[in-house]
């Protein structure tokens, strides 16, 4: 009959190790989040000033008479013009 006998050493480390990688998951997870919130508010950020921009250039060509469309969706501007400068001052 053999003898076992409990390797209380073993059970231990087995432990210590899952211990471990549990808080490097929290750590990655925690690092993941942080990562995304930083990319959701660079995002947030990079859209207002394209909103200025458009609505400048819309201000500029109604002040000069330049019938404009926008495309509220994509900030498309469609000329509404085929002609923007004088016939025959070429």
């Amino acid at each position: 009959m053999q003898n076992f006998t409990w390797d209380s050493e073993r059970d231990n480390t087995e432990d210590d190790d899952a211990s471990t990688y549990l808080s490097i998951g929290d750590l990655m997870s925690g690092l993941l989040m942080f990562f995304v919130l930083l990319f959701i508010t660079a995002l947030a950020q990079i859209d207002e000033p394209k909103r200025v921009v458009i609505g400048n250039v819309i201000g500029e060509m109604k002040s000069n008479n330049i019938n404009v469309k926008v495309n509220p969706e994509t900030g498309d501007i469609s000329i509404q013009e085929s002609i923007l400068f004088a016939q025959g001052s070429t």
